[in-house]
């Protein structure tokens, strides 16, 4: 059913009935309408027929996406009130034309996540739909919700559901379930569960479906991607969901999935990227997880990433100093858990962003300036019960990571922003040595650019972070933003750091961010030294190419011995020495020799089965 929307912004969500706007205008939905834009609370109003073909059959409502609260009227009166953690769904009974009105309420808590700070411009931070609308006819009993989770931990792995059964009249019958694999041949499975209820009532169905033919869900560089589908059907009445099957455990920096070893190169994504872009581009970066940082992107981003192979990070959306609302914050993460919980490929959760923020103002990188950032973190103090307390609500299968903040406040998973926020690019062994917990996960690191000419303001950067010339000119701060990013990750990777992810693949703003790629998805300069970087077996330079002698470390983040001819060349000069890297493992690579006019500098792992290729600019240097 195809819906033509108005919107309009209301000072007040309404109350037994919608609110009223002197006036509205066209809008797209789902949709962020840049003219709403900087409104607490926006109406959004569509009209449609009455979709039933008897008089037996309900309607149902279903919007699939909403920022951040909503409260839904139809045809004059509040029908449900519903939020961003789970598809908004709702029986009515139909008229034989309807008016729905959508009341969206920007946070009036701190569980806005990013949204609600200035790392997404103004212009997205609109309270909209975000998600898909429908409308359909449905019988007086039917299955109103179904969640399933893949459970692997005994001897025989299943698929755990819960059916949620409205019923308008009194039921006694079966709800029937079956097992379908999807991607792969394999044989089902079907179970009877007993479904009684009294008219009025919602009640639930649980069940168990063993698999007969087990086959694991595989990140794509370990393996395939199988899932299985269930059905649940009452009467004629069905709804499906799907689900895979993935053990997965943190040993320090690394998962553990499946039982073998990975190491996640990932990226964040702000929320307004397209969940099928950032699936295409994060692939293209080499990367093998996605984080949605602080916010509930469309469910469509983990679809995605379980069509892909690739890792999904969820976070809740909290971020920024202050205590956490425990039980605000406990709900939020069951109801992230049940509208998110079937995807194998979400495998990592986060509680609490940056609840602390000790390098506000920016710290240089001689000893002086180390000294302060000491003295910073050292003064730094969060009590993270309350985080600890919210991730006892989130799957005890999945890796839980309570804080995630910056270096020296014992956070879970580090943010560190070495030549960007504070020291110099090339201070990571420092930091390190200095925190090792940064070591085992690196939740972000990067550095900012601009896409358009400007003052050097854009959402998410700190304009003070840009050098004078790179405020005025995208190229140079594209240059900029290069250097420090390739020389951060080059240390990374030669300091063995388990989880290492970029922030950001993409701006959330059309000016500039942190994105390797524009808000249009056009690459910048440091794109592909990410792409090159994340490689899992690859070359690295130990320091800037800046002339003279440059050490190389091959470093081999897969389980696989390898052993191989290195070569390089640079200006015109040229080498080459066999080196051979245990899995997991680092290697010394040599040096190569960088001439003064040098503009580039290649290097080249030869393999029986191929050639890793790691290309420097020099020009960015």
């Amino acid at each position: 059913m195809e819906f033509e929307w108005q919107g309009a912004v209301v000072d007040d969500r309404g109350g037994a009935g919608p609110p009223e706007p002197d006036s509205w205008e066209r809008v797209e939905v789902p949709g962020r309408p840049a003219s709403l834009a900087g409104a607490d609370q926006v109406a959004y109003r569509t009209r449609f027929a009455d979709p039933r073909d008897a008089d037996v059959e309900r309607g149902l409502l279903t919007i699939e996406g909403v920022y951040a609260s909503a409260t839904v009227y139809l045809n004059g009166q509040q029908l449900v009130r519903g939020d961003w953690a789970s598809p908004i769904r709702a029986p009515f009974s139909p008229m034989a034309e309807n008016e729905l009105v959508v009341v969206c309420t920007a946070p009036e808590d701190r569980f806005g996540g990013i949204e609600d700070t200035d790392a997404v411009p103004a212009r997205a931070r609109v309270p909209s739909i975000r998600g898909d609308v429908s409308v359909e006819a449905v019988p007086s009993v039917y299955v109103h919700d179904l969640t399933v989770m893949g459970d692997t931990s005994g001897e025989e792995s299943t698929i755990e559901l819960s059916a949620l059964i409205d019923a308008a009249e009194p039921i006694d019958d079966r709800l029937t379930l079956t097992l379908r694999p999807e991607g792969f041949r394999g044989g089902g499975t079907m179970e009877r569960v007993e479904v009684t209820a009294e008219a009025g009532e919602r009640v639930r169905a649980e069940g168990s479906l063993q698999i007969g033919d087990e086959r694991r869900w595989w990140p794509a560089e370990l393996g395939d991607q199988p899932r299985y589908t269930v059905r649940a059907k009452l009467g004629g009445y069905e709804r499906s969901a799907t689900t895979g099957l993935v053990d997965v455990e943190r040993d320090r920096g690394d998962l553990l999935l499946n039982g073998h070893r990975h190491r996640p190169r990932g990226v964040t994504v702000p929320p307004t990227a397209d969940p099928d872009d950032v699936v295409e581009q994060a692939q293209a970066a080499n990367a093998t997880l996605v984080r949605a940082r602080s916010h509930v992107p469309p469910k469509r981003l983990a679809e995605a990433c379980d069509e892909a192979g690739l890792l999904y990070w969820q976070d809740l959306p909290i971020v920024g100093p202050g205590d956490i609302d425990v039980e605000r914050g406990s709900n939020v993460a069951r109801a992230l858990a049940a509208s998110r919980g079937n995807h194998p490929s979400l495998v990592c959760w986060g509680v609490h962003d940056d609840p602390v923020d000790p390098f506000g103002s920016a710290i240089g990188s001689g000893l002086l300036d180390k000294m302060k950032f000491r003295w910073r973190a050292w003064r730094s103090s969060y009590d993270a019960a309350g985080a600890e307390a919210v991730s006892g609500s989130l799957p005890s299968d999945a890796v839980v990571f309570p804080i995630t903040g910056p270096p020296g406040t014992d956070a879970d998973a580090v943010h560190a922003y070495p030549g960007w926020r504070y020291l110099a690019d090339t201070d990571v062994e420092w930091l390190l040595e200095q925190y090792p917990e940064v070591g085992d996960v690196v939740g972000s690191f990067g550095a900012g650019s601009l896409s358009r000419p400007g003052d050097g303001n854009a959402a998410g950067i700190d304009r003070d972070a840009l050098s004078a010339g790179g405020r005025d000119d995208p190229a140079v701060s594209q240059r900029e933003q290069a250097r420090t990013v390739r020389t951060v990750l080059d240390a990374l990777r030669r300091e063995g750091v388990g989880t290492i992810v970029l922030d950001s693949l993409v701006d959330a703003d059309v000016a500039g961010g942190m994105g390797v790629l524009t808000a249009e998805g056009e690459r910048k300069t440091a794109f592909q030294s990410v792409a090159s970087g994340f490689q899992p077996l690859q070359a690295v330079l130990d320091g800037p190419p800046v002339g003279g002698s440059v050490g190389i470390t091959v470093c081999n983040d897969t389980g696989t011995e390898r052993t191989g001819e290195l070569a390089w060349t640079a200006g015109g000069q040229t080498g080459a020495t066999d080196v051979s890297v245990g899995a997991f493992d680092r290697a010394d690579g040599g040096a190569v020799s960088v001439p003064d006019r040098a503009d580039r500098l290649t290097l080249e792992y030869r393999l029986d089965e191929g050639t890793v290729t790691n290309s420097y600019d020099l020009s960015i240097w």
